[in-house]
């Protein structure tokens, strides 16, 4: 998944979605939702969206793809999750929901869950999303990062690592 090659957008649990232009980085000034694409280091350095999660109000922040995938079964989207670090004057989070969605472009039906992980850890932490279903098609793959069941946002910074998609069967061990 290229830098550049993706649209931005935050909402508020009980509201619209508010778009970014496609390509956008930054903090929002009204929800102060961020995303921005570097590398961060959790144990190891990986290229990262970096994103935090809107606090005014609260809710969700998204990275979209529209992605045109091989024909080829199986299909995974690998990555890793991780949180960020706390400063002895700061609360620490409680954690960070990450979401992998997806959804045919040409369709009208609701995205798809493919991946939902409840975690404060900061180091990262593998993961990965069926994507065989979808083989052939174009699809919005949105990943998202949310507060959490209690809704706390409080240093809630977020890092997908390393998202890559991956095709056929896996290499021979040996």
């Amino acid at each position: 998944l290229s830098a550049g090659q993706h649209r931005a957008a935050w909402k508020p649990h009980d509201g619209p979605i508010h778009y970014k232009r496609p390509g956008w980085s930054g903090a929002d000034a009204t929800s102060h939702a961020s995303l921005y694409l570097q590398s961060a280091t959790r144990g190891e350095t990986k290229p990262a969206l970096v994103m935090h999660p809107p606090w005014t109000p609260i809710g969700s922040v998204f990275c979209d793809y529209l992605v045109r995938l091989p024909s080829i079964t199986p299909l995974r989207l690998s990555f890793a999750t991780a949180i960020r670090d706390s400063t002895p004057q700061e609360p620490v989070s409680d954690g960070v929901l990450f979401r992998v969605w997806a959804s045919p472009n040409s369709s009208t039906d609701e995205p798809r869950l493919l991946f939902e992980r409840f975690t404060d850890t900061k180091r990262w932490a593998p993961g990965e999303a069926d994507l065989s279903a979808y083989a052939g098609q174009t699809i919005l793959l949105r990943f998202e990062s949310h507060p959490g069941p209690a809704d706390n946002t409080f240093c809630d910074a977020s890092y997908w690592g390393d998202p890559v998609i991956y095709g056929g069967p896996p290499a021979p061990r040996g």
